[in-house]
């Protein structure tokens, strides 16, 4: 008789691989992922290639309308890169561009069909923030056109007209705080007025104001989750902790922050404390020449991306570290009179000094 023979092949092995939870490559998930920041309507073939390396990549929208065929070369590049579309929702550039199709759209219709969702001041100006963009009205007491605020009409325009394509894995929300009052004290010329979000040439109260807005932030992120469903990400500027629990995460802008609260180590305390209570999605965007500050803090909890600059699409080589698995949690030691913040990996760790706005990622 022939003796049978049995060899094992990678076809058997795959399935008890997923069963366990466990990858091919690896059996610990790496500790850093990154993500992108592209706000430029348009991506050319090669750029796509290069952000195809990230874990996460905030495009703005304009790039379905411009170059959809690039976006989808991108994701197969990378299946697994999470897609979030950028869009400024209570902001709108006050011309058009011809790089910005569906924006120009939104323009002409509320110059032309719903002027009274621009944010005016109790004096009948303008409301500017950004110099070349207006403030629209995400309040809750915006007046109605048809029936509708203008987060509620831009949350459902967004989700017919943009997300409901399936190259999207989430939508990143800029300026998307539960507050806006502040503003106030911003403006060029404050003597122009205050806001006056209900439109009855009344200044609003610091209290009132920053309730109606946040009630008309949070009822356009409800539109959103609803119309797009619990997988659908949403990720919000800035880094505080308004709508945790209707977002998957927030984004640090020129992290650290010295808005959010304590100001204690221009913010990174602060910036620190709330990254830990957001969710699996937060980012600490940094500045090319602050890169190592900002990726050791990020390595000191699990749930944080790092993104450096905005529009670049190269990826630096200090996101190839190769730290492995964390043996633990981060902790602190005092060291000649200030706090140095730790995390041990199987390769190597991390140090962070925040008073001195220095980190320092070690390699054993």
């Amino acid at each position: 008789m022939k003796k049978s023979s049995f060899k094992i092949r990678a076809w058997m092995i795959y399935p008890l691989i997923a069963i366990l939870g466990l990858s091919a490559c690896q059996t610990t998930k790496p500790p850093l992922r990154t993500a992108a920041y592209w706000t430029c309507p348009k991506m050319t073939l090669d750029q796509a290639t290069s952000l195809s390396q990230y874990d996460v990549l905030i495009v703005c929208i304009e790039n379905q309308f411009n170059n959809y065929d690039v976006l989808k070369s991108l994701k197969k590049l990378n299946p697994q890169i999470k897609l979030i579309g950028y869009y400024n929702t209570p902001e709108m550039w006050t011309t058009t561009n011809p790089a910005t199709p569906w924006q120009n759209r939104v323009i002409s219709e509320i110059k032309n069909v719903r002027p009274s969702w621009l944010l005016k001041s109790d004096q009948g100006e303008q409301i500017v923030f950004w110099k070349g963009m207006w403030l629209l009205n995400m309040s809750a007491c915006c007046p109605l056109i048809q029936r509708e605020t203008y987060g509620e009409w831009i949350a459902n325009k967004l989700s017919e007209e943009v997300f409901s394509n399936k190259i999207w894995d989430g939508h990143f929300v800029d300026n998307g705080g539960g507050n806006v009052y502040w503003i106030n004290d911003w403006r060029d010329n404050p003597a122009q007025g205050q806001i006056d979000a209900d439109a009855d040439r009344q200044p609003d109260s610091q209290s009132y104001l920053d309730y109606q807005w946040r009630q008309g932030m949070k009822e356009y992120l409800e539109i959103i989750r609803k119309n797009l469903g619990k997988k659908f990400i949403i990720i919000a500027s800035k880094g505080s902790l308004d709508f945790k629990g209707l977002v998957q995460g927030k984004f640090f802008e020129n992290f650290p922050n010295d808005y959010l609260g304590d100001t204690l180590d221009n913010g990174w305390q602060q910036c620190l404390a709330n990254a830990r209570q957001l969710g699996p999605y937060t980012i600490f965007h940094v500045a090319k020449d602050n890169l190592e500050f900002g990726l050791a803090s990020s390595l000191l909890l699990d749930n944080v991306l790092v993104a450096v600059g905005q529009d670049n699409p190269n990826f630096p080589q200090s996101f190839s570290i190769k730290l492995g698995p964390p043996k633990g949690a981060s902790y602190k030691k005092m060291v000649a009179g200030q706090w140095v913040y730790y995390r041990d990996f199987k390769n190597g760790r991390v140090e962070v000094v925040p008073s001195q706005r220095s980190g320092k990622i070690i390699l054993d």
